[in-house]
């Protein structure tokens, strides 16, 4: 199957849930300087989605990382100190 065909079968699959999200996303507060309730709204979800890394820093980025499928690979998650979330530093090693 062509990989755009797939991308379109999956995108098709996960509407609801995007649909969803965006919805949720769009009823949290979220102005600026108060963007807490947003970046753990954020968390959360890239958490359920199997995200093997999480944080959010000091001053509310989120950041995730997801396992790839290549061999080879050696990786290292650093969240910055006090952040808050999942963990605080991953050493992923060969993924």
């Amino acid at each position: 199957m062509e990989m755009f065909e797939r991308a379109r079968e999956l995108a098709a699959e996960m509407r609801p849930a995007m649909i969803d999200f965006a919805q949720r996303g769009i009823r949290c507060p979220s102005l600026p300087g108060e963007e807490r309730a947003f970046a753990q709204l954020v968390l959360k979800e890239l958490q359920t989605l199997g995200y093997v890394a999480t944080c959010v820093d000091d001053w509310g980025n989120v950041m995730g990382m997801v396992r790839g499928n290549a061999e080879g690979s050696h990786n290292h998650v650093q969240c910055p100190s006090g952040s808050r979330g999942h963990r605080r530093s991953l050493g992923m090693g060969r993924l």
